[in-house]
């Protein structure tokens, strides 16, 4: 039952919009309210360092009917972001567009930070989509809304992502996507119409002519796109990076710590005291909680300066996309995992898991499919490679709930494996060639020796000896 009244005669619906305090959903607010909407401002907490009630202020300076705020840290941790490390997910392994620059004399430390810039893609704004999305639901039916909207442009992934993940939850709402509206998208040509449409109505925004650039955070990471940095050519500026210091602003002293995981998932942090030699020791500050060990290894990352990128990537509607990040905590936990597997997984295993696991669930993740029911309850149970190992102990599971699925009634089955697998499979169980039987035209063979017996020679062959056998990886053997 909706918690609220229906929308107010003569309004054409009540909308409930994914608010971010920001340029584009500042405009989109007061955009659908003239445009005779109810709006209902949401915000997620997902652990993004913002101001939710100056957020909540403006939402309701602007007009928006509600202000919701739902806390999904804990959610977004446990159930993306653990399970990503766990695969180890990447997207894209790219050099920085500045790399070219490597090659003159540069001073040790500017070489070390270019160095470190480059890297790969860790998925982090892509993994809070389906949290987000949701939460965004379960509001939608205690509100009692007709549409949801986003301020994601038309040529992004999040567009794909936020309606994929409301589809899946919700078949029947309707979308108000406005970057996609031609009213829209002919009125507000440019973000500089945005800057003098917020002006207009009063509309405090962080984006200045100054700093033209978009940013979006969350626990994970940080990311910066759009204007200046649409030229590869460019360089950040220095005063755009949020998360981390740069390398000049560093301490030189470095830190020790020690990461416990189990089935992939770290389940403690131990922070050594200064000093402590590189040898086993408990002693020092200890975290198990699963976001107060992001929340650490993020303040620890960011203090060291580990975590940046700048990268083109492929987006998933085709199209080329600079990016800048910040993943502090995330790059900690990524190598940490992939030393551990180095220690104890077999390089075969490791190649099969990376060739299929990791890159086709970094795929799923990245293109907003986590919620489709055919992948839903998986997400979040893949099995460590690291508990394959014999020298490890069995130790149990943290206890991390599904993502939401259909029953097993209504759901779909997996895809079947393609053509080319099956044979391989069947090759492996039976490697049996059909031969050609008599009266199709060809001359009947002779049927093969078995093992030990000699081979019947023509009058012009040698003797061969006894059929050798040589056991082939599936066990069966193969005659030479």
């Amino acid at each position: 039952m909706s918690s609220t009244t229906t929308a107010a005669p003569g309004s054409k619906g009540r909308v409930l919009l994914a608010y971010s305090g920001g340029l584009d959903t500042s405009c989109i607010l007061a955009w659908l309210i003239d445009e005779g909407y109810e709006v209902i401002a949401f915000m997620a907490d997902v652990g993004q360092e913002e101001d939710f009630e100056a957020a909540r202020v403006k939402a309701d300076k602007i007009g928006a009917k509600k202000f919701v705020l739902a806390d999904c840290r804990k959610e977004f941790v446990e159930h993306l972001i653990y399970p990503s490390v766990q695969a180890n997910c990447i997207y894209e392994v790219r050099p920085s567009p500045s790399s070219s620059l490597i090659l003159a004399p540069l001073p040790a430390h500017e070489f070390t930070a270019l160095t470190r810039t480059q890297g790969v893609y860790l998925l982090g704004t892509s993994l809070a989509r389906p949290v987000i999305a949701r939460a965004m639901m379960d509001v939608v039916v205690e509100e009692d809304c007709q549409f949801v909207s986003h301020g994601c442009t038309g040529k992004g992934n999040d567009q794909v992502r936020f309606e994929l993940a409301f589809y899946a939850l919700q078949p029947d709402i309707k979308v108000i996507a406005p970057w996609r509206d031609p009213v829209f998208y002919e009125r507000f040509a440019g973000r500089q119409a945005l800057l003098d449409f917020a002006a207009d109505k009063g509309i405090p925004v962080f984006q200045t002519a100054a700093k033209p650039w978009s940013t979006d955070e969350n626990l994970f990471h940080i990311s910066y796109e759009a204007g200046i940095l649409e030229d590869p050519d460019t360089t950040p500026p220095a005063d755009m990076w949020k998360l981390i210091n740069g390398l000049d602003k560093c301490p030189t002293t470095p830190e020790r710590i020690s990461i416990t995981f189990k089935k992939g998932i770290p389940v403690s942090l131990l922070i050594h005291p200064d000093g402590t030699e590189a040898v086993p020791s408990t002693e020092g500050k200890t975290v198990t909680d699963p976001v107060d060990i992001f929340l650490t290894l993020n303040a620890l990352a960011r203090k060291h300066g580990i975590g940046r990128i700048d990268i083109v990537e492929n987006r998933f509607i085709g199209v080329k996309s600079r990016g800048c990040y910040e993943s502090p905590g995330a790059t900690i936990l990524r190598k940490a995992h992939m030393d551990l597997e180095g220690l104890v997984v077999d390089r075969n295993v490791r190649a099969l898991r990376d060739g299929f696991v990791t890159t086709e669930l970094s795929k799923i993740l990245y293109n907003g499919a986590s919620l489709l029911s055919c992948v839903s309850s998986r997400v979040g149970r893949s099995e460590s490679l690291t508990d394959l190992a014999p020298a490890l102990p069995p130790s149990p599971s943290p206890s991390l709930a599904p993502l939401p699925s259909p029953t097993p009634s209504s759901r779909p089955r997996l895809p079947s494996p393609p053509p080319r697998l099956l044979v391989l499979a069947r090759a492996r169980v039976c490697p049996v060639v059909p031969r050609k039987v008599a009266g199709d035209g060809q001359r009947p063979r002779a049927p093969r020796p078995h093992h030990g017996q000699r081979h019947r020679r023509g009058p012009h062959e040698r003797d061969r000896g006894p059929v050798r056998r040589r056991a082939g990886l599936d066990g069966l053997g193969h005659q030479l």
